[in-house]
């Protein structure tokens, strides 16, 4: 792990990349920000989480490091320390931001396991249009473990998905004061994760993510059958290769961020 500070004095503000090896569009856009001749307003921490799986190109090196926290130090997994070290690092942070990318969906998001007051008031800094709570699944991922939200920006490999993490990571820093920066607040549509759709053969999917379907439509089709809705739903992280064991998930729609969060 390698931990950038940039600025005088204590940082609030954190920007992690690379905790999955073969996610590298939050490292493209950290190392184009450090190569910048941008001036930092407010210190803030650029951390390159999974420096040995990056190097493997792989996405992790002993188990996924979005599974392991809060870890362990005297693991024997690399995964379980390294964990254990990001939580330490971000601890007393109140505004992290964590890049990844996908396979299912070409514009960034946002996701969050817990909606609370802290969460919906990072949200919006992200710019993004879409947010999916997962809080009704549970984990132990990093943002389980810090103030923080995820943004998943687009598809894994692709130039656009490094620009968009770019972009969204300095719309982050300008609404935190950390860039003189112009910037957008958002108010995106909020999806509420409500159950995995399990994945027992090869699917061709045949909706679009964040796009409603509809009772009795189907929504997949491979070599044993059709997989056809019971009720309606909006797909989230939903790909043909995206996960080995799940097609993604299934959601309904709440309505924007400023109208859950109020109520």
């Amino acid at each position: 792990m390698h931990v950038y500070t940039l600025g005088d004095g204590d940082p609030d503000t954190a920007i992690v990349a690379g905790v999955h090896g073969d996610e590298v569009c939050g490292v493209a856009a950290v190392d184009r920000f450090r190569s910048s001749d941008i001036t930092v307003r407010k210190p803030v921490k650029l951390i390159v989480a999974n420096e040995e799986a990056l190097e493997l190109g792989e996405r992790y090196v002993d188990t996924d490091l979005n599974r392991a926290f809060p870890g362990n130090p005297d693991s024997s997994l690399h995964e379980e320390r390294l964990a254990h070290r990001l939580v330490e690092e971000l601890s007393g942070l109140s505004a992290v931001l964590d890049l990844h990318s996908t396979q299912s969906y070409d514009q960034p998001f946002a996701v969050v396991s817990t909606l609370n007051t802290a969460t919906a008031s990072l949200i919006p800094a992200t710019g993004v249009e879409h947010v999916a709570d997962f809080s009704a699944l549970g984990g132990n991922s990093l943002i389980d473990h810090c103030d923080g939200v995820v943004v998943e920006c687009g598809l894994t490999g692709s130039d656009q998905a490094a620009e968009n993490a770019y972009q969204v990571m300095m719309n982050f820093l300008a609404a935190h004061g950390v860039i003189d920066r112009r910037f957008t607040m958002t108010d995106p549509a909020l999806y509420r994760i409500t159950d995995r759709v399990p994945k027992e053969a090869n699917y061709t999917l045949a909706v679009e993510n964040f796009e409603r379907v509809e009772n009795g439509q189907m929504y997949a089709h491979g070599e044993t059958g059709e997989l056809v809705a019971d009720e309606p739903f909006y797909p989230v992280l939903m790909s043909e290769n995206g996960y080995s064991d799940i097609l993604g998930f299934r959601a309904e729609k709440m309505g924007t961020l400023s109208e859950v969060a109020t109520r």
